[in-house]
């Protein structure tokens, strides 16, 4: 405290050694003035400056040394800090911005089993762009597990070969299931032929089962909605 640095005293000095490498001012009454901050500018010494006052020991929310004060003064300013997760968000934001990804074409898909259960899913094909090219072109589920998916270069060799791989992955499905009902195509995912698996209005389920004849019956005069 009170260290002298030529014709400087500031508050506290912080040494390495016999070295100031910087310095606190607390204001009190007195802010630093200019010619301060030029004596201690041509010195290469960091500061900062920060307020006290008789208030901060006043219950219940007394200072102690574990709070930071926050500076009224900092030289040189620093840059801001951000923790490694918030940067690791940030760095993604940005690269979806610079990579937007888009739903393409979707579908819909109903499993029933021979347990008597059914299972609606939904597939979508997305691509990923960068610079106006697509860079990737995959096809997930409504769990967005991807299923199949294809990288840059994408062509139209890439593009069959997706749909090949997933029509395949697709077959492994259906030997699972009971009864597998596709009465939709690959629709265009454009505004206004947004679907919800939800709606049962206008995707009602086609099958029920017949507890008598352990199976399952399509059921006549069901039709989905065209999109």
């Amino acid at each position: 405290m009170e260290y002298r640095l030529d014709s400087l005293r500031p508050d506290i000095a912080l040494l390495k050694g016999e070295q100031v490498i910087g310095a606190l001012e607390v204001f009190v009454t007195h802010a630093v003035n200019g010619e301060k901050i030029q004596k201690l500018r041509a010195q290469g010494v960091d500061w900062i400056e920060i307020s006290a006052a008789e208030t901060f020991y006043e219950e219940p929310d007394a200072w102690t040394p574990k709070r930071a004060l926050d500076p009224i003064h900092i030289a040189p300013e620093l840059p801001n800090w951000i923790c490694s997760e918030c940067q690791k968000t940030l760095e993604r934001e940005q690269y979806q911005r610079d990579h937007p990804r888009r739903i393409v074409y979707a579908k819909m898909v109903d499993f029933y089993y021979s347990s008597g259960k059914k299972f609606r899913n939904v597939f979508y094909v997305k691509d990923e762009l960068a610079y106006g090219e697509r860079v990737r072109l995959w096809v997930e589920d409504a769990n967005r597990r991807v299923i199949v998916e294809e990288k840059a270069p994408i062509t139209s060799v890439s593009q069959k070969r997706l749909s090949a791989a997933f029509q395949s992955k697709l077959d492994e499905m259906i030997k699972t299931a009971a009864v597998v009902d596709q009465p939709m195509k690959w629709v265009r995912w454009e505004s206004g032929h947004k679907f919800v698996a939800r709606d049962l209005d206008n995707f009602p389920f086609r099958y029920a089962w017949n507890e008598n004849r352990r199976k399952w019956v399509q059921q006549p005069g069901v039709k989905w909605k065209r999109l």
